[in-house]
This record gives C-alpha cells, sequence and structure tokens, in this order.
C-alpha cells in the first residue's frame, strides 16, 4: 500500500468525526515504495522498515478495531507513541492487548538558545568545576573515513529499538554535515556526540562516552556553540530514558535542560513462545 493511500484513509477518518488516534506524525510521508499495511473500515496500521528495526504505526477511530489489527502485526517490531505526560490507558491497553509490550519511556528536555536555566535548578558548585575542567580544545568533526568505527560504536552500545542507530545512509549524511563529533585515543573513538539540524531546531541523538565526565561535558560544548554558529539554532532537544535518572538529574544541576512533558512510550512485539 503506498503512503499516499494510508494518508487518505487517516483524512477520511477524521472527515467522518469521530476522534482519531495515531502515532504517526508525518516523517515517512514522501515514501513512494508499497508498503506493509493492514486496514479494516475504522483502523489501520502499516510498517515502515528502516536498516534495523521495522517501525508499526496506526490511525484509528476505534479501538478495539485497533487491537485486532495490532494482533496481526509481525513479531519483532517497535511502536512508538509520543504523548504529553502520561499514556492513555485505553490506548495502551489496545496496544499492550494486541501483543505489545512496554519497552522503555523517554522524556524529552528542551531549551531555548539562548537559555538562563532557573537559579534554583542550578548546581553552582557543579557547573564551576566543569567549567574549570573544560577544554575548547577537545573533539573533531568526524570525517567520511571513520565512518565504519562510528558504525561500530553505535552498533555495540546501543539498541536499535530505544535508541537513534542511524542507517547507514543517514550516518553518513550527519558525518558530511559535521553533525558527529568524536574524540580518539590510541586510534579508538573513546567519546562521541551525535545531534542532528531541523531548521533552526538542533537534536540531540546520541551521547557516548569512555572517559571521566569533563571530555564529554568539552565535547558537547564545543559541538554546541559550532552548530550555534554555524545554524543559529533557537531550540536544542534531547530525549532522556526514564530509567536513567542520574543523567536527567545531571542535566538539570548542569542548567543545561528541562524536561517539557512531552514523552515516548516504546513497545516492543516479540516472538511468540509455543
Amino acid at each position: 500500500m503506498k503512503m499516499a493511500d494510508i494518508l487518505r484513509l487517516q483524512v477520511e477518518m477524521k472527515h467522518k468525526g469521530e476522534y482519531v488516534y495515531s502515532n504517526y506524525y508525518n516523517k515517512y510521508n514522501d515514501l513512494t515504495e508499497d508498503l506493509d499495511a493492514i486496514i479494516c473500515d475504522d483502523a489501520v496500521v502499516f510498517f515502515v522498515s528502516e536498516q534495523y528495526v521495522k517501525r508499526t504505526f496506526f490511525c484509528a477511530s476505534d479501538l478495539d478495531s485497533l487491537c485486532r489489527l495490532l494482533e496481526q502485526a509481525p513479531a519483532n517490531t517497535v511502536l512508538d507513541y509520543i504523548n504529553k505526560g502520561k499514556m492513555p490507558e485505553e490506548v495502551e491497553k489496545s496496544i499492550i492487548n494486541g501483543g505489545y509490550k512496554l519497552r522503555d519511556i523517554y522524556s524529552r528536555n528542551s531549551r531555548p538558545i539562548p537559555y538562563t536555566p532557573p537559579e534554583e535548578s542550578v548546581d553552582k558548585k557543579y557547573v564551576q568545576m566543569l567549567n574549570k575542567l573544560y577544554n575548547p580544545t577537545l573533539g573533531e568533526h568526524a570525517k567520511p573515513e571513520d565512518f565504519s568505527m562510528i558504525k561500530q560504536v553505535l552498533l555495540e552500545n546501543f539498541d536499535p529499538v530505544n535508541s537513534d542507530v542511524f542507517s547507514d545512509e543517514d550516518l553518513k549524511e550527519a558525518i558530511n554535515n559535521g553533525w558527529v563529533w568524536i574524540y580518539k585515543v590510541d586510534g579508538q573513538i573513546c567519546c562521541m556526540y551525535i545531534y542532528q539540524i531541523i531548521g533552526k531546531k538542533r537534536y540531540g541523538a546520541i551521547t557516548y562516552n569512555r572517559l571521566s565526565a569533563d571530555y564529554l561535558y568539552s565535547i558537547v560544548k564545543n559541538a554546541d556553540d559550532d552548530s550555534e554558529e554555524k545554524y543559529g539554532v533557537k531550540q536544542h532537544y534531547f530525549w532522556v530514558n526514564d530509567s536513567n535518572k542520574k543523567i536527567a538529574r545531571t542535566l538539570i544541576k548542569e542548567g543545561k535542560f528541562m524536561p517539557d512533558g512531552i514523552k515516548n512510550y516504546i513497545y516492543y512485539k516479540e516472538e511468540k513462545n509455543d
């Protein structure tokens, strides 16, 4: 089924005047290839295959119908549901009864640029310590010849189900655009930061560090300063796993980010054990 046909069905559902539940946010509107899809009168479930994962999207005006379609979805598929605040119970029920299990919850952190954090949230002593350790010379733009090593680091340290493990095409684009910063020791990548620029917005995608915290702090700061000068960035977003309380606290006490209430609920359909 073509994406244009799926979008048409979505519009038709909305025109019926009923509330439409959806986890699709127009990321793949330009796809021209045929997509696997399951359809009934008041719901459509379709799948987009990326290099490392197959993603499940839906549009439904009836949650019972959605559940029945999700039951037919193949195993080893990922379903993301982005929402302001708590996951709607009725939607989660349909997703879980359809065979998916909650894998992770991520909270979006954001800040405008320039940004003055709430004074009471900042750990001034901690920031002073980082500023003393800050090294403006750390880090460099990754080069095309670093591609294989970066890909290896990503695949060995990040799960494509809940992390933005870039496809080969997207990773090469990020390297060519200067969105990948690395630091090497003895020829091996020990610290890395990857982001993406869309318009005037910067999306922090991957941080990787095998050294002390000041290395990552310095590389991220140098990369952010560089991108703000080049692209005129006005807003920065960064997703943090809710289970990683340490990073969430660190971002706040550094005065870098605050949670903005947007959450991504990540579900995964496993193989059935007969």
